[in-house]
């Protein structure tokens, strides 16, 4: 005697209930996007968003979910009329990049893909990584075997640089020992005009903010040698540990350029580790 089976539950599924109009909301969202990056210099630099604009944003989580052209005329009406600016033309804000057609498309394929970086085995974003910073080496003159990494941005790079600084002139094992058996304090070394994001990383990485010494600039916005050089020998005969030198190619208030040679001179003769914050004017340097 045959029975019928009885049907389980609906596969639950990441999936769209309705391809074709998800198809749709897709191109719309693309040509919406396209006309709004092509008519950019047409409109004011920004515009704050008022009151009423930001409460939408205070309310409890829905309990239900809203549909997808629902959501983006959201986005519409209530994130993309109040942007920061930074695409703009007329913007000289603070030193952020700018959003591009092609970035945005790149963007897209990424997330479509959302290749994970785990493996080498397969054409995930890993080669084109090697790649990129293949490329950025040649550019900046750097020898054959320098690496790299495409990090977030500017603080997570100056983490990670001062985490290798920290790593590899501590002159124990921190990642086994931690901090704690360090036997003096070792010390980091950057301009005032230096990015916030220098003071972060030695909170961070354990090394505490009066660790790190913040020289004065000269004339020309540039951190003083010579009160770089009189600062660590006081901090030697202190007993501290200086570990590293931070110098500056382009700050973000002013564009000025640290000069490069002398403090790698002054790393070597002082035992070092030079680190470069070249998130704005590396090129150029």
């Amino acid at each position: 005697m045959k029975t019928t089976p009885k049907e389980g539950p609906a596969e639950e599924t990441l999936d769209p209930e309705d391809w074709a109009a998800m198809r749709a909301l897709g191109h719309r969202i693309v040509d919406d996007t396209m006309d709004y990056m092509e008519t950019l210099r047409d409109r004011p630099v920004w515009q704050h968003a008022p009151p009423e604009v930001k409460a939408r944003f205070s309310g409890p989580a829905p309990a239900d979910p809203s549909a997808p052209a629902e959501v983006y005329n959201e986005y519409l009406r209530s994130v993309r009329p109040y942007q920061l600016g930074n695409s703009h033309p007329r913007y000289w804000g603070w030193v952020t990049g700018c959003g591009t057609v092609m970035g945005a498309y790149a963007e897209f394929l990424a997330a479509s893909t959302d290749a994970v970086s785990g493996s080498f085995s397969f054409m995930s974003n890993n080669y084109i990584e090697m790649q990129v910073v293949d490329w950025c080496r040649d550019l900046l003159g750097f020898p054959p075997g320098a690496s790299g990494l495409i990090t977030s941005g500017c603080s997570s790079s100056t983490l990670i640089g001062l985490a290798v600084a920290r790593n590899t002139m501590a002159g124990y094992d921190v990642r086994a020992d931690g901090m704690h058996t360090a036997g003096k304090q070792m010390t980091v070394y950057c301009s005032e005009e230096a990015h916030s994001s220098v003071q972060k990383a030695v909170e961070l990485l354990g090394f505490g903010s009066n660790a790190l010494r913040r020289i004065p600039v000269n004339e020309s916005l540039q951190i003083d040698t010579a009160a770089l050089k009189k600062t660590i020998a006081a901090d030697r005969a202190a007993g501290c540990h200086p570990v590293c030198i931070v110098g500056v190619a382009g700050t973000t208030n002013t564009a000025a350029i640290d000069d490069l040679n002398t403090l790698a001179d002054i790393c070597a003769e002082e035992r070092c580790w030079f680190h470069v914050d070249g998130a704005f004017g590396a090129w150029a340097a």
